[in-house]
């Protein structure tokens, strides 16, 4: 396609939806190497592949499980305030999920911060 080629709206719609889902394989990818990261106990390391697996794609699926095991990790580090804000920009994204309303209640009680 050249610049004087006229965009379709199936065209655009094939770019995009391409792109996206090139985004959501590299959010997997982060998340898998986070997991691995996170069971060898490479909670810093394990946090930024979460990160970035929100970061490619935070509308998708896969990244209510990448949030959770985010807070997994700064929890395993001491860094409770980071894991609650994770909870809170997850449920902005996701609304929907009580899962994650539930969990973040949870830590507040286990904090005492209620």
């Amino acid at each position: 396609m050249d610049l004087f080629t006229p965009v379709t709206a199936d065209n655009l719609f094939s770019a995009l939806t391409g792109r996206s889902v090139h985004m959501e394989t590299l959010a997997n990818q982060a998340l898998g190497s986070g997991i691995d990261k996170y069971m060898n106990k490479d909670y810093k390391g394990a946090a930024k592949e979460f990160r970035r697996a929100l970061g490619l794609a935070p509308y998708s699926e896969h990244s209510v499980n990448a949030a959770k095991y985010l807070v997994q990790s700064h929890l395993r580090l001491n860094q409770t305030d980071k894991a609650i804000k994770v909870y809170q920009d997850a449920i902005k994204l996701h609304p929907d999920r009580d899962e994650l309303q539930t969990a973040l209640g949870n830590l507040y009680l286990a904090e005492n911060r209620v």
